[in-house]
């Protein structure tokens, strides 16, 4: 407090004491102080609530923008995994795709050769077939010319 708000008052006191033939006179000092009594105006009562008001909300918005990094932070780390994961997922269902793809062109391949084996074997029936129809017609030709002749 400033030294003009505060007065302080000292005050000395005599006090004799009793002397047979000199008189002695002793000194003391004691303090007293007064304080006037400390009142707010109202505008000073208002200005701290204000004030108080004022530090809680700018305490709660910087709370908020806290929160809201981290809510950022955390979405950017969920998005960066879900990505990663969808890459892996990714990856492996290209591999899955390339095997089914490998294992299909196999079995094509074995149904083409199989294929190709029955055309031959069926071709080599019918060539058969074709001959021997060949060799009886040659033979029934024959017999044929042979009786015509026999009887001419």
């Amino acid at each position: 407090m400033s030294a003009a708000i505060r007065t302080t008052l000292i005050r000395t006191l005599k006090t004799p004491v009793l002397q047979s033939t000199t008189t002695t006179t002793t000194t003391t000092t004691r303090a007293l102080s007064t304080t006037p009594a400390f009142s707010k105006a109202v505008t000073d009562s208002i200005k701290d609530t204000v004030k108080a008001v004022d530090r809680a909300t700018a305490d709660a918005a910087l709370k908020g923008i806290e929160v809201g990094e981290n809510v950022v932070g955390k979405a950017e780390n969920v998005a960066g995994e879900a990505k990663s994961t969808a890459k892996e997922y990714s990856g492996e269902a290209k591999n899955v795709a390339s095997q089914y793809m490998g294992e299909t062109k196999g079995k094509a391949s074995e149904v083409e050769g199989k294929a190709t084996g029955k055309k031959e074997e069926l071709k080599g029936t019918a060539k058969g077939m074709k001959e021997e129809a060949l060799g009886k017609a040659r033979g029934t030709a024959q017999e044929v010319e042979g009786k015509v002749k026999g009887s001419l």
